[in-house]
């Protein structure tokens, strides 16, 4: 090749030439000075959204440059098809990485403003993982919906492909119906929320505390120490009983005395338990009443009412009861009963 066939050659294809080192001037310009003052004026700004946008435009580095450069610059000159048609597909596959990349980073915007959002306006324990594990959903879906776009441009038949996703998804479905069945229950206990963290349960009678929330599977400590592993989706078909809700705790007991003791002494016996009960700043007096006669005793039913759901304070206000039920039982000359039996000897 002489001179004069160089000089042909960069007539003919001055057109591109000046396009693609002109294109790339003007973008490097504008990622020096504008975008740079930009972001000078942003960073002044109280809004963080205004940030994201240019953290967007600066995920475009040279190499998406250089690929604009050339797909403006092809525009100028006549290209063999095939060359045109790769051309196409390489500034495609970029633009739909850009794009995908883009929305990943609005979506984790969003993401993180809600959980932030949530965290400070709840006082409970909060669990962010299901926004996590919404973020990496849509996240997916990007991509997914990005492939598919690239190979439909390809010429490949994106229906038929999206049949065949759709048998394989249903039969994939069947083997994992178990899983699929506690993570949507993880879901509806995270929105519907009828235990956090810290909650003690019954589950089937199974007591602990709730200790974890996991996608498949919640965990409860137990009164022994021991960990309870329950799948959500158990959680969500059976009857629990959440005593951490319980604003008061209704307690009902009863006990008996002698048959022997004297109607006067039994008469006493609601006022002393009411006296006892009332002592206790815990509890809160509901009725006390001798309401049967036992096989050996006459039987009393006392109601109380916990004004708090602490577990080991009414078990401490249960013990004081019996004990000072003990001693003033005990001044007063009343014996409790205890099973028993007469036998009448008859002479002959």
């Amino acid at each position: 090749m002489n001179i004069s066939d160089i000089y042909r050659f960069l007539l003919d294809y001055r057109s591109a030439f000046l396009s693609f080192f002109g294109t790339m001037a003007v973008l490097f310009l504008f990622k020096k000075f504008v975008l740079y003052r930009l972001d000078e004026l942003a960073r002044k700004t109280k809004i963080t959204f205004d940030d994201l946008v240019i953290d967007i435009i600066k995920s475009l580095n040279s190499v998406y440059l250089v690929v604009f450069a050339i797909f403006t610059s092809s525009k100028f000159v006549s290209l063999e098809d095939s060359v045109d048609k790769v051309i196409n597909f390489i500034v495609l596959g970029f633009s739909l990485l850009f794009v995908v990349n883009a929305l990943q980073k609005v979506v984790n915007y969003f993401i993180e403003k809600l959980i932030q959002s949530r965290s400070q306006n709840t006082e409970a324990h909060f669990d962010a993982s299901p926004f996590r594990v919404l973020s990496k959903i849509l996240k997916g879906s990007l991509w997914v919906l990005a492939i598919l776009v690239f190979f439909q441009n390809l010429g490949y038949d994106v229906s038929a492909l999206l049949a065949g996703i759709g048998i394989g998804g249903v039969a994939i479905a069947f083997a994992l119906q178990s899983i699929l069945e506690d993570i949507f229950s993880y879901f509806s206990i995270y929105f519907d929320k009828p235990f956090v963290v810290g909650d003690f349960l019954d589950v089937g009678g199974q007591f602990g505390t709730v200790s974890y929330i996991g996608i498949k599977s919640t965990r409860l400590t137990t009164l022994q120490g021991e960990e309870l592993v329950i799948p959500n989706q158990t959680l969500t078909s059976s009857n629990v009983h959440n005593y951490k809700k319980m604003k008061e705790r209704r307690i009902q007991f009863s006990f008996g005395i002698l048959y022997e003791t004297p109607v006067e002494k039994v008469k006493k016996v609601p006022l002393i338990i009411k006296e006892i009960v009332g002592a206790e700043d815990s509890a809160k007096f509901e009725r006390a009443h001798f309401h049967s006669f036992g096989d050996s005793s006459l039987d009393f039913e006392v109601v109380y009412f916990m004004i708090t759901d602490d577990y080991k304070e009414y078990m401490n206000v249960q013990q004081n009861i019996n004990l000072k039920m003990i001693e003033n039982f005990a001044k007063e000359k009343i014996e409790f009963a205890y099973p028993t039996r007469t036998v009448l000897v008859k002479n002959k």
